[in-house]
């Protein structure tokens, strides 16, 4: 799965590059699309859900994102989710049958509520001072009522203390990022996840695959996998440099992931280099045949030992014509 970035909104759109009016899964038969959502996205309502983009915490792409822009209840404060990622299953050649109609995105588009802290890691971490969260929101939300919702549900519940610390002067309201606290806080997070991939017996390794793998490996590597597994599920929502010190904190080893930057010539020449083998020896190093044995021609090779009775056959055939030789055409 990936998310659905700033390129792919038109998903939201008709025909025509408006958008429709009111809810996301609308009548109209021109946008028909496959949704598997979050229970309190239907206990939310669709007339209640804003579409927005938002920047990625970890990739920093604009990415699109479900925002439930009611007054919450005191109950919903600090259990209901409010912001739901929108990521996409892809699959070029998959299309769906939906009544008498051949509908040709053939995508599973999956909704999951996600912790709005994630949203304003980043902005945090960008700056030594305190900051006006509500500033932030301003420079990345567009529309007013989105802004108001995920603010005051922010400030009231105080899960920005989770990460910060809470700054009042007069009317202002500003949040330092404290480091010490959002470890705290992100290492809580990788521990109820590792809690959740236990109890469904998931982990990140491919040979889990198999049924019998679980049950062969002790207790000790199988708690090692679910953590290892849970911070990489976490880590895909922080920048880089968060996440080293997370998984420093946790006794992890941390790999910093490749990024492949070449250009389509570049590639064309490591492929034409890389015609010719290369072997590796004991001492790790490349090395190349001596020889070009493609262009070796027959002559080079030997020919097989014969035999006594061949031998005496080739002896007697010294000086006799070929057969095909009585039936060519005598020169005139």
């Amino acid at each position: 799965m990936k998310e659905i970035t700033e390129d792919d909104s038109d998903m939201m759109h008709d025909n025509n590059g408006e958008k429709e009016e009111g809810d996301f899964p609308v009548s109209s038969k021109a946008i028909r699309k496959i949704i598997l959502t979050h229970k309190g996205v239907l206990d939310i309502g669709w007339e209640n859900i804003s579409q927005v983009t938002l920047s990625h915490p970890k990739s920093e792409k604009m990415c699109t994102y479900f925002v439930d822009t009611r007054t919450p209840s005191s109950e919903e404060l600090n259990s209901a989710p409010f912001i739901f990622e929108v990521m996409t299953m892809e699959q070029d050649t998959r299309s769906w049958f939906i009544d008498d109609q051949v509908i040709s995105d053939g995508n599973i588009y999956v909704c999951t509520p996600m912790d709005p802290l994630f949203m304003v890691l980043p902005a945090l971490l960008k700056t030594t001072r305190a900051m006006q969260i509500k500033d932030h929101l301003l420079e990345i939300i567009k529309e007013p009522k989105v802004i108001d919702a995920v603010f005051s549900r922010l400030s009231t519940s105080n899960q920005l203390e989770n990460i910060s610390n809470k700054i009042v002067c007069d009317d202002i309201i500003a949040y330092k990022f404290i480091e010490d606290k959002a470890l705290k806080w992100l290492k809580s997070k990788v521990h109820n996840t590792s809690e959740f991939l236990k109890s469904e017996d998931i982990t990140g390794s491919e040979a889990s695959v198999s049924s019998n793998f679980t049950k062969s490996v002790t207790t000790e590597t199988k708690e090692e996998e679910y953590t290892r597994y849970a911070s990489e599920i976490i880590g895909e929502y922080l920048p880089d440099n968060l996440k080293k010190k997370l998984f420093e904190s946790l006794g992890l080893p941390f790999v910093q992931e490749k990024v492949v930057t070449k250009r389509k010539s570049e590639l064309e020449t490591d492929r034409s280099n890389n015609k010719k083998l290369k072997v590796a020896d004991v001492n790790g190093e490349c090395v190349q045949p001596t020889e070009d044995y493609g262009t070796s021609s027959p002559s080079n090779i030997n020919n097989p030992k014969l035999k006594a009775k061949d031998k005496e056959l080739q002896k007697a055939a010294k000086g006799t014509h070929s057969l095909f030789k009585f039936f060519a055409a005598k020169p005139k």
